[in-house]
C-alpha cells in the first residue's frame, strides 16, 4: 500500500511509519497541496490513497481538486465535522471515506486496505451492461441514466448525482419519514458525520428543481416523500 499522509499528529504519523514498514508499504507526510500535485505528476501510478487527518476546510477543497486527473487515488478524512459547502462544490469528486479521529489504527489500516481489494471477475462471469429503465412513482419518473426526473411526462429536471439518490431514496418509500443521519449513511456513506447542514441543503435545491411541493418537513425528526 503507498499513502500520502496530511497530518500534524506526531503520534499518527509514527504509528503509521512503522506500521508501513512492516508490511512493506510506503508512506510519505505532505505538508501541502502542491507537493501532493508534485507527486502525483511524477509517479501518477504510485499513489494509492491520500489521508487527511482533520484537515481545514480549504485544505480540503484543494486536495479534492487531485481526483480530477487521478480518479484511482482514494481520499481518506478524518474529521468529526466538514463543511456542507466544501462537499457540494466537488459533487463529483467526494471524498471516498469520512471517519472519525478518534478511530483506532487497526481499524483505519483495516478500512484502507479494504479500499484497495479489486473486485475480481472472470470473463465468463463479466455481465453485458444493460440500461437502467425509466422508474416512474407519483407524478416523477426516475431517469437513472440520465441523472434526472421528469415531472407530469412534459416537464425535464436535471440534477446532480446526490441530488438525484436523494430524491430516489425518498421516492421510493412515499409518505415514509427518514432521518438525516439516516439519508446521510445511506447515500453519502458517511457513518460518522456531526453535520446535517448537507441534508437540508440537497433538500433546499430539489425543492427550488422539482416545479411541485413534494418533500416534506417532519420537525424534529427528518424529511418524506409526499404528493398530496
Amino acid at each position: 500500500m503507498k499513502m500520502m499522509l496530511m497530518t500534524d499528529n506526531q503520534k499518527l504519523k509514527k504509528l503509521l511509519h512503522l506500521t508501513f514498514q512492516r508490511d512493506s508499504g510506503f508512506i510519505d507526510v505532505l505538508q501541502d497541496y502542491q507537493l501532493a500535485e508534485r507527486f502525483l505528476k511524477r509517479w501518477p501510478s504510485e499513489w494509492e490513497i491520500l489521508l487527511l487527518d482533520q484537515p481545514t476546510d480549504y485544505a480540503l477543497a484543494q486536495m479534492l481538486q487531485l481526483k480530477r486527473s487521478n480518479r484511482h487515488l482514494k481520499i481518506i478524512v478524518l474529521a468529526r465535522q466538514i463543511d456542507p459547502a466544501v462537499l457540494i462544490h466537488w459533487t463529483k469528486f467526494p471524498p471516498d471515506l469520512i471517519l472519525a479521529p478518534e478511530i483506532s489504527l487497526q481499524d483505519l489500516i483495516k478500512k484502507c486496505e479494504q479500499m484497495l481489494v479489486p473486485t475480481v471477475q472472470t470473463p465468463d462471469d463479466v455481465p453485458t451492461p444493460q440500461p437502467l429503465q425509466p422508474q416512474k412513482n407519483g407524478r416523477i419518473c426516475l431517469n437513472p441514466d440520465e441523472f434526472n426526473i421528469v415531472v407530469d411526462r412534459k416537464t425535464v429536471v436535471e440534477l446532480r448525482p446526490k441530488e438525484f439518490e436523494l430524491i430516489s431514496y425518498l421516492v421510493q418509500a412515499p409518505g415514509r419519514v427518514f432521518t438525516r443521519e439516516e439519508l446521510m449513511r445511506e447515500i453519502w456513506q458517511y457513518k460518522y458525520f456531526a453535520d446535517d447542514r448537507t441534508i437540508d441543503t440537497h433538500i433546499k435545491t430539489l425543492r427550488k428543481k422539482i416545479p411541485f411541493p413534494c418533500i416534506a418537513t417532519v420537525w424534529g425528526v427528518g424529511y418524506k416523500y409526499d404528493e398530496t
